[in-house]
């Protein structure tokens, strides 16, 4: 993917792998059915890591891809707080 994307760095890569890694959070949260392993914490941590690192690399690099993914990303984020928020609100003790 590199070479087709002229990206030695392999700044495309990590986007790519950070919005599977966003869409397998919200389909491992579906799939246990409960928080096991997974916090409020680390959903805003993932969601404003990213989001400071896509500015950085946007300012950077200017590339709509770039743009493109770190959206979808957020949302992806976005998704699985609102989820994690609703089963604590609905199971909260």
């Amino acid at each position: 993917m590199m070479h087709e994307f002229k990206d030695t760095a392999g700044i495309y890569a990590a986007f790519f792998l950070n919005l599977m890694m966003s869409g397998l959070f919200i389909a491992l949260f579906i799939q246990r059915g409960n928080l096991s392993g997974q916090s409020m914490g680390i959903a805003v941590c993932k969601m404003v890591g990213t989001a400071l690192a896509a500015v950085c690399f946007y300012l950077y690099f200017k590339t709509p891809l770039i743009t493109i993914i770190s959206i979808a990303i957020f949302i992806y984020d976005w998704i699985y707080i609102v989820l994690i928020y609703r089963f604590n609100v609905r199971y909260a003790k």
